[in-house]
């Protein structure tokens, strides 16, 4: 059994490509998300944020990670979750929330698997009219090489 368990990790799994420093990278920024949280300045310590850092530190050239898709997809995600809010609460509403997110993003060609979750916040927890939307905007989303702003700084 503990044969077959190598071999499907050795063939199917993936290999993190990040250094110590990396790691210390990610778990800064989750200390900072999570001083903003405790600090009421807004609404960062939410799964969809973890994800992303997640991917822009394993997966740096993946579709989902580039800062197309990474913000617009975010911004929409948190838009439309936001939106749907406004008409009621629940599960049922986050699940339409999500679904509504993952049409909007995928017709602007900013797909962005986080994003999608992300929709569901303002229906589940309640955190205020458009205080995600806000938080988003703001959040942290830096990537290594600097490309998020364009260049390769």
């Amino acid at each position: 059994m503990s044969h077959l368990f190598s071999t499907v990790v050795r063939c199917w799994g993936t290999r993190p490509r990040l250094r110590l420093s990396g790691y210390l990278w990610v778990a800064a920024m989750f200390a900072v998300l999570a001083v903003l949280e405790a600090n009421r300045i807004g609404v960062f310590l939410v799964p969809p944020f973890g994800a992303t850092l997640t991917i822009l530190m394993l997966l740096p050239d993946a579709p989902v990670a580039q800062p197309y898709a990474l913000i617009a997809g975010s911004v929409c995600g948190a838009a439309v979750g936001t939106g749907i809010s406004f008409l009621g609460s629940g599960l049922g509403m986050a699940v339409l929330a999500m679904i509504a997110a993952f049409i909007v993003i995928s017709l602007i060609h900013a797909y962005h698997p986080p994003a999608v979750a992300l929709a569901s916040i303002p229906v589940l927890l309640h955190p205020g009219h458009w205080s995600l939307v806000s938080s988003v905007g703001r959040a942290p989303f830096h990537r290594r090489s600097g490309r998020i702003c364009g260049g390769n700084e």
